[in-house]
């Protein structure tokens, strides 16, 4: 009588080898194409945003990959819209488009010399008023000023001078501009009294402070006498 060889039932008592890990450089596995699917367009003004539909890729296990393509009439669009800057811009230099840098470029330089030229304009004029100021003797005294930031330069120029404390003035919108110059070292003392006062902006050193407020001129004042 023949023996028969029993054969397991499949899978019951097999013991499976575990999967060996895939050592090939991604490069060499090979490539299953992706369903690409549209999703909504990115706002124009963020990353990749240019208003275009952005492919969705679905790779195999449920992987997303977000890709951000910038369209051809996208591109277009932004060069034409380039393009009527640069002519505006030519137009406005009464320049020929081709010529717009260098004419640019001779701009930018004629208004940087000015602006030095007007920055000592300025400096000249804040050194005739500090000379009227300290031959006045007066320690009250109305400056004229273009910029807020005119009697931060005169202040210093004063402060050379002045033997008692002094106060510099002007209005300018609206607002009650102040220099106080203290050559015993107690302008941010009277900066802290007149900020006890009302609504006060300034600041600066012990012997000189600038700053504006809507108080009257009476009460900025009363904190040097």
């Amino acid at each position: 009588m023949a023996f028969l060889r029993h054969r397991p039932h499949h899978g019951a008592g097999l013991r499976t080898a575990p999967r060996r890990p895939d050592l090939r450089l991604p490069d060499q596995r090979r490539l299953v194409p992706a369903v690409p699917r549209l999703c909504s367009p990115v706002p124009a003004g963020k990353p990749g945003g240019l208003g275009q539909k952005r492919p969705l890729f679905y790779l195999p296990g449920g992987t997303k990959v977000l890709i951000a393509i910038a369209t051809g009439l996208a591109a277009m669009a932004r060069l034409k819209a380039a393009h009527q800057q640069l002519k505006e811009v030519a137009t406005a230099l009464s320049t020929p488009p081709e010529e717009v840098v260098a004419a640019a470029s001779d701009l930018l330089a004629k208004n940087k010399a000015l602006k030095k030229q007007l920055k000592a304009a300025t400096k000249a004029l804040m050194a005739q008023q500090a000379a009227q100021v300290l031959a006045s003797g007066q320690q009250v005294n109305e400056v004229h000023i273009e910029s807020a930031g005119d009697i931060s330069v005169l202040a210093p120029l004063v402060l050379k001078g002045a033997g008692k404390e002094t106060l510099l003035w002007a209005k300018l919108n609206g607002r009650l501009y102040f220099a106080l110059i203290s050559p015993a070292g107690q302008a941010r003392t009277y900066l802290t009294k007149l900020q006890a006062l009302g609504e006060v902006q300034g600041g600066g050193s012990p012997k000189v402070v600038t700053g504006n407020t809507t108080l009257p001129l009476e009460r900025v004042a009363e904190t040097i006498n």
